[in-house]
């Protein structure tokens, strides 16, 4: 499922991670914990995000920018995880395909009289 990411800058100086509309703050003028970045993703297995950059607000530019890259990195990987998840599921299914045409196996099911 695709969800909105979104990150931002505040007027009070802290920057906002938004996902779905679901905002998570984190202070420039503490230690930011990887647990609350995790946390704001609201991840679920196969989810993807859209990243979208709603500027740095009051935070500094240059700080702003690259927790903006780092953040959407991680995006960018997290859409790359569901992807493969995505494609491996496809491979597994046509692999479980082909092998049963391969060996004639057909659904008898129906015709088992008990």
């Amino acid at each position: 499922m695709a969800k909105q990411f979104k990150v931002e800058g505040t007027d009070e100086g802290a920057i906002c991670i938004s996902v779905d509309g679901k905002p998570t703050i984190l202070s420039v003028d503490s230690d930011i914990q990887a647990e609350d970045i995790y946390s704001s993703l609201q991840y679920q297995p196969k989810d993807t995000y859209v990243f979208e950059d709603g500027g740095a607000g009051k935070v500094a530019q240059a700080p702003y920018e690259t927790f903006r890259d780092f953040l959407k990195e991680i995006v960018i990987q997290v859409n790359k995880l569901a992807e493969d998840d995505n494609a491996e599921q496809d491979e597994d299914d046509t692999a479980s395909q082909s092998t049963e045409e391969a060996f004639g196996v057909t659904d008898y099911s129906e015709d088992i009289p008990f």
